[in-house]
């Protein structure tokens, strides 16, 4: 989907969510910074939806994030720090 806006973006995002944690399904969503993870954050708090924003770097991600999130079923963002050039390009 292509979204002209940015709050557009995170409505579908948010109510993307709302429909998955209604049918119990575990929720991980990625950001490219803990700003954009707490923003969202809020909206979640608005809807009444739980959440764990997870602060870290690629590596830990790798290493224990994905199969701690298939274990739980709360929803997660991942505010992930982009330190290097080619991270930043991404975002």
């Amino acid at each position: 989907m292509v979204f002209r806006v940015a709050s557009g973006k995170w409505r579908a995002v948010v109510s993307e969510i709302s429909r998955m944690y209604k049918t119990g399904r575990p929720v991980l969503i990625g950001t490219t910074s803990v700003e954009q993870s707490e923003a969202l954050g809020k909206q979640l708090d608005e809807v009444e939806i739980p959440y764990q924003v997870l602060r870290t770097e690629w590596r830990v991600v790798d290493m224990c994030l994905i199969s701690l999130f298939f274990m739980l079923t709360l929803c997660y963002i991942l505010g992930i720090e982009c330190k290097t050039r080619e991270c930043r390009k991404r975002s």
